[in-house]
């Protein structure tokens, strides 16, 4: 098992968001400097998203916080640790979901477009980290529930 096996899940997701707010802060620097002629709401809107999935990530953890296993529960860690992750990632995908769609409904009845623009790119960058944490359930690879017996195969 390598080092990005054993990083913890909500980690995962924390440095992808933070990297994708790198992203945006670049990009809104880079727009500002060269003064380009359209607004920047939708580089707002999306680094606000990425802020809100790292705040309740954070609040995953805090919640997770146990201290540091024995030995034999190592053990009963590594059987279902699997589970737990796509557990931690289907509680993410849930939360992206549902802000995806209040920033949708938001766009529908706002009237400013800067605000609009703010609303869709927020929803678009929730589907986007929900579709990232899709991509890794299952990621460590599930632990076969039976292991067929060889000496049976060989008769």
């Amino acid at each position: 098992m390598n080092e990005q096996d054993e990083k913890p899940t909500i980690e995962e997701v924390i440095d992808y968001c933070t990297l994708c707010i790198k992203g945006a802060r670049y990009q809104i620097r880079k727009a500002e400097t060269e003064n380009w002629p359209h607004d920047l709401s939708s580089f707002h809107g999306a680094r606000h998203a990425f802020e809100s999935v790292i705040d309740f990530c954070h609040g995953k953890k805090r919640l997770r916080r146990l201290p540091a296993p024995t030995q034999q529960e190592r053990k009963l860690i590594m059987a279902t640790n699997v589970s737990e992750k796509d557990k931690t990632l289907n509680e993410i995908i849930e939360y992206c979901e549902a802000k995806s769609r209040e920033e949708q409904n938001y766009a529908r009845t706002v009237l400013n477009d800067i605000a609009k623009g703010w609303a869709l790119a927020g929803a678009r960058t929730y589907d986007r980290i929900a579709k990232h944490c899709e991509s890794m359930l299952g990621y460590s690879g599930s632990m076969p529930s039976e292991v067929p017996n060889q000496s049976e195969d060989a008769k």
